[in-house]
């Protein structure tokens, strides 16, 4: 599997773990081609104002700024939140990650160009990634009335491009993903205020499937061909927020996430300048 936020190391292109936090997550691959382990940063880590958690029959307020502390936070990790709860838009972003065209892909975008390539127009969500490593400045104009969902830093495994001799099973992915954060750190600010309490916003890992279109998409721009259709099983995990719509104006959301991987050091420091209109 391969994500734009991360890495994608390994001498196949195949298996990835990844973390999306700063792909937010994005994640694609830093050392190789798609596979054996990759970890995706994911792209706007906190940029959410401070609202009470609404189901799905809950239209929250046009603003997100608590008025008392005049901050922006994310939604309550641990509601449902226009249908779906954090684990369930964690699945929603890995297919829109996997299922935009490689060529204009937003986690490759250095300057969000292509932030709305693959967003659905009638979600009341837009999706945001990070990087494969290293810094990224995006400016990214963002439909009024539209929440942001995005990874600080994720985690995710599958047999996507994996030869059969190589497959693993599911308790084998699962357990890539079980604990792939240890000393990692993260930190994320929307509009010059730091997001407090980002353990808080952890999504355990969870497994789910997704779909790669055929022809030009992630892989096939990671010298990996032949991989499409769906990918199942997945399991992923990560540090994601979900904001509520914005005010009409530009917005700065910065996050960055830091970890070892393979032995390796891991830093994605991403920001946005992000226009609601």
């Amino acid at each position: 599997m391969i994500n734009p936020t991360i890495e994608i190391r390994g001498t196949r292109a195949h298996r990835q773990r990844r973390l999306a936090g700063a792909p937010g997550a994005g994640s694609l691959a830093r050392s190789g081609g798609l596979a054996e382990t990759v970890v995706r940063l994911s792209l706007l880590a906190a940029v959410s104002v401070a609202m009470p958690a609404c189901n799905s029959s809950e239209q929250p307020p046009s603003t997100a700024a608590d008025a008392s502390v005049g901050a922006i936070l994310p939604l309550d990790p641990a509601g449902v939140h226009y249908g779906k709860s954090y684990a369930e838009w964690q699945t929603e972003w890995y297919r829109w990650f996997f299922g935009a065209p490689g060529s204009t892909h937003p986690i490759l975008d250095a300057t969000g160009v292509n932030c709305a390539v693959h967003q659905n127009a009638a979600s009341p969500i837009f999706f945001l990634g990070g990087t494969f490593g290293g810094k990224a400045s995006r400016k990214c104009r963002i439909p009024k009335g539209k929440a942001l969902f995005f990874p600080i830093l994720n985690a995710g495994a599958d047999n996507g491009g994996v030869p059969a001799g190589e497959i693993l099973t599911e308790a084998q992915l699962l357990a890539t993903v079980k604990d792939p954060f240890k000393d990692a750190t993260v930190t994320a600010s929307i509009d010059g205020k730091d997001i407090p309490d980002l353990a808080r916003y952890l999504v355990p890992a969870t497994r789910f499937n997704y779909t790669v279109p055929p022809g030009d998409n992630l892989y096939t721009t990671n010298g990996v061909s032949g991989v499409s259709g769906v990918i199942d099983p997945v399991f992923a995990t990560g540090y994601y927020l979900l904001l509520p719509p914005l005010s009409a104006g530009v917005h700065q959301l910065k996050f960055l996430g830091k970890m070892v991987t393979s032995g390796q050091p891991f830093v994605t420091d991403v920001s946005y300048e992000l226009s609601v209109d």
